[in-house]
């Protein structure tokens, strides 16, 4: 058997800290077990291989623990297991675990899932049980640094599950939204941006320019989308919007051009400048109507 791969012992050497605690410890050891086909040992070999690993100091306090009563249907091995938890797992106090999982804020430039990650692995010790995934998406809601995010994710009610917030934020987090300063500086050196610049200046060249249709701002849009362009990272698209009465498009560089994106794309929009009451889009169509088909430009196409 290959012990190159087994964790570091438990408790090598008398007056020894553990190097690993005990949680994460056996589970590097269920992970070895694995690597070496421990699936198929006898619970015996399982156990003499999981007293190996612990240490020579981590055999010898195992040797004195008191005498114990193995439980109905519990083999050697599992007994052996259940003894060690019990005195080398740490007594969690879930009073201060649960005060850490609330406590752990999004932190800036740290992804939805990223985080998720982290309050996943602090929620392992609340003893959340089956609502753990309920407790989480709680937490974001409640703790992410994107507004934004927030005011979206109440907007799906009772029926939001983690799953779905996740969907949520990865959608939001794709998209990039550029500014009107970043657009009209043309020494910004970015292909994508360099692209969209070109197509508005070709789609709408004059920018003072009013539709005599439109008496106010956002009653008529249309919606375009540019791409897929080649962005420093990833392929892009950019998801134009342009307000047939001031003429000046809002724009965001996005990982896709999914229905998903541009509804985002337009929620962020319209929260900041005001959800249109009857807007007409370019087809004069009714924004209330489903969006289909908005005209796709492919650089070079």
């Amino acid at each position: 058997m290959d012990f190159s791969v087994a964790p570091a012992p438990f408790l090598p050497a008398a007056g020894a800290e553990p190097g690993t605690a005990w949680p994460r410890w056996i589970r590097m050891f269920d992970n070895f077990l694995v690597a070496v086909g421990g699936g198929s040992f006898s619970a015996a070999r399982k156990e003499t291989i999981l007293l190996t690993c612990l240490g020579a100091e981590g055999q010898r306090i195992f040797e004195s623990l008191p005498a114990a009563v193995k439980q109905e249907g519990e083999d050697q091995y599992a007994f052996t297991r259940r003894r060690l938890e019990a005195q080398f797992a740490p007594r969690q106090n879930v009073c201060v675990e649960r005060y850490r999982f609330r406590s752990r804020v999004q932190q800036t430039e740290e992804t939805v899932q990223q985080w998720v990650s982290i309050l996943r692995q602090l929620a392992s010790s609340c003893e959340y049980g089956d609502r753990t995934d309920e407790f989480i998406r709680d937490q974001v809601i409640e703790r992410t640094n994107s507004s934004k995010l927030r005011q979206r994710l109440l907007m799906e009610g009772s029926d939001l599950t983690l799953e779905r917030t996740l969907t949520i934020s990865d959608t939001l987090e794709s998209a990039e939204p550029v500014t009107e300063e970043e657009l009209r500086d043309a020494s910004a050196s970015d292909e994508c941006l360099d692209v969209i610049r070109g197509y508005l200046a070709g789609r709408w060249p004059r920018q003072r320019d009013v539709d005599p249709r439109a008496t106010g701002f956002y009653q008529r849009l249309m919606i375009d989308v540019i791409g897929p362009m080649q962005g420093p990272q990833h392929e892009r698209y950019g998801i134009v919007l342009c307000d047939m009465f001031s003429r000046w498009p809002e724009v965001a560089l996005c990982r896709d051009a999914t229905a998903a994106s541009i509804i985002s794309f337009l929620e962020a929009v319209f929260s900041r400048e005001g959800t249109p009451a009857h807007p007409l889009l370019g087809t004069q169509k009714s924004c209330s109507q489903p969006l289909s088909n908005p005209k796709v430009y492919r650089p070079g196409g």
